[in-house]
């Protein structure tokens, strides 16, 4: 019997101002988290993808351009599902009002469970290049480490004295 490690992040977000939202609230996070992590993994952002040396290695690639098992890295429609679930918030509201708090958790499978830093890095990079149409930054104010059997979860970090201005008093 296999054992398929399982590690779950719940991040807590903050609009900086009214933000619309997608029908799907999964599509906005994990657009920009793409992006988001391709900026903090890749040693160059010049480079296309199938160019680059490290491709076999890389974060970004596993995780968001799955290649199909027993391949090399592949560039096009074969590939295997990505080693993540998200898991959005299941609220049909059509925007985020300022200073509202946002939750949206990802769970990494297998040997995507050892990202923990990277994608940790890549969300507090997501909320400075904002999420949705126009933008809209957000502020990371909390992480959470869940374990995927208890439920119980420990912060990575959490930041309530640095919410700006009026949100510091929320």
């Amino acid at each position: 019997m296999e054992i398929v490690r399982i590690q779950r992040l719940r991040f807590g977000l903050i609009s900086q101002r009214d933000m619309p939202l997608p029908p799907y609230k999964g599509s906005a996070f994990r657009g920009v988290l793409g992006h988001a992590l391709k900026r903090v993994v890749c040693p160059d952002g010049g480079v296309p993808c199938e160019e680059c040396p490290l491709a076999e290695s890389c974060l970004y690639l596993v995780l968001l351009e799955t290649p199909a098992s027993g391949r090399a890295h592949h560039f096009g429609p074969h590939r295997d599902p990505h080693p993540f679930i998200l898991w959005p918030p299941l609220t049909r509201d059509a925007v985020l009002a300022f200073g509202r708090c946002y939750h949206q958790e990802i769970s990494l499978l297998g040997a995507s469970a050892l990202s923990v830093p990277h994608i940790a890095l890549a969300v507090q990079e997501m909320g400075r290049m904002g999420l949705g149409k126009g933008r809209c930054a957000v502020f990371c104010f909390a992480s959470t480490i869940r374990g995927a059997c208890t439920g119980r979860g420990h912060s990575l970090w959490m930041f309530p004295n640095l919410l700006p201005g009026p949100l510091a008093s929320s």
